[in-house]
């Protein structure tokens, strides 16, 4: 894969995501694999939903990041050569002035609902919020009740250097 179409397939990514989060009104916990598959000139982009089982507590989210993800890796890194790896969900956001007494932030109040995309290769992570303004229902063409957001891309959270927590540094596991 050139790099002009790993960066073509991150940006359609992107938009992919919040395609989906527009249309549908949420956005289920995926992982994302571009890749190139093995022996050939074609590249692939693998999406790896995360079953809601696994992001219920703190237990299953470890047992999702310790034990699945690198049994899933082992069995793409088989077929596909990966290029870049990205990680995106919902999250609610806490934040807490620097000024503020708050030592622990789960103490803090949540201030807002967001979506984080987060790409990483092999020169570093990028990461890419966008607020969610909720609009209240709607029914689609199919006759699904939906609720409809808006996306707002947020600034203060660009500045992020990744996304640090279990399901970070994704990329560099492909190679442990």
């Amino acid at each position: 894969m050139t790099n002009e179409q790993y960066q073509e397939m991150r940006a359609e990514y992107i938009e992919y995501v919040k395609g989906f989060m527009n249309e549908f009104g949420n956005f289920g916990p995926m992982i994302t694999v571009f890749a190139d598959v093995e022996g050939e000139e074609k590249p692939a982009i693998i999406h790896i939903p995360i079953p809601p089982k696994f992001m219920e507590n703190d237990e299953s989210k470890d047992e999702f990041a310790n034990e699945v993800i690198p049994d899933i890796f082992a069995e793409l890194k088989e077929k596909f050569t990966p290029i870049g790896v990205a990680w995106a969900a919902e999250a609610w956001v806490r934040s807490v002035d620097k000024d503020s007494d708050i030592i622990n932030y789960k103490n803090a109040p949540i201030k807002k609902e967001v979506i984080f995309i987060s790409i990483e290769d092999k020169n570093g992570s990028e990461t890419i919020a966008y607020d969610i303004i909720r609009h209240g229902k709607q029914v689609t063409p199919t006759g699904e009740l939906v609720d409809t957001v808006e996306l707002k891309e947020d600034e203060s959270l660009k500045a992020m250097d990744g996304i640090a927590g279990r399901f970070s540094n994704l990329y560099s596991r492909f190679f442990d």
